[in-house]
């Protein structure tokens, strides 16, 4: 017996033609662990359909796994809404990594621009010339890399408050492009 004469999604009319077949399309996505939620929404939009997610120790990034009936109504348009509305997904990714990346670059830099003063008050003092010069390029070394911690936080607070503006245009235009989806699909 063959398998399409055990399942009855294989029924096959008098003309022989297979009625209740569903050919999928396969897609694999990857999406950071904070936006998982945000993409399957997206991605639900369009007629996809999730059916496995993989997630790597300590990887920061999901893997999804998506199916959707490749005979979708309107599909040239709906792959083209689709497409505005992952690019809008991953420049809210992108604006997520930078809500700490430019903070992080400069404390990074004043810190590391801290170590010169404090190797030149070690070496003063290493020297036998310790001193007023020492004590103050200690304290300047001391201060800058206090400075890095405060101005990261200084900088992550008022970077989050643009990003944040930014990332809610994104979501705007994500949900724009599903409902325009939803339009099609009908």
């Amino acid at each position: 017996m063959t398998i399409q004469q055990q399942h009855p999604a294989y029924a096959t009319t008098s003309t022989g033609a297979t009625e209740g077949f569903v050919a999928f399309e396969y897609s694999k996505v990857r999406a950071p662990r904070g936006l998982e939620a945000l993409t399957l929404d997206t991605y639900g939009s369009f007629g996809w359909a999730p059916f496995g997610a993989t997630r790597s120790a300590g990887a920061d990034n999901v893997t999804l796994s998506l199916k959707r009936d490749r005979s979708i109504r309107n599909r040239p348009m709906v792959q083209e809404t689709q497409r505005k509305a992952v690019a809008a997904l991953e420049k809210i990714a992108r604006l997520e990594r930078s809500r700490t990346s430019v903070p992080t670059a400069v404390a990074t830099t004043l810190g590391l621009i801290g170590c010169i003063p404090l190797a030149a008050a070690v070496f003063l003092i290493t020297g036998g010339a310790a001193g007023v010069l020492s004590t103050v390029l200690g304290i300047v070394g001391i201060g800058l890399w206090l400075g890095g911690g405060v101005a990261y936080v200084g900088l992550e607070r008022g970077r989050s408050a643009t990003i944040d503006a930014r990332i809610d245009e994104e979501q705007d235009r994500i949900f724009e492009a599903g409902a325009q989806a939803a339009r099609l699909l009908r």
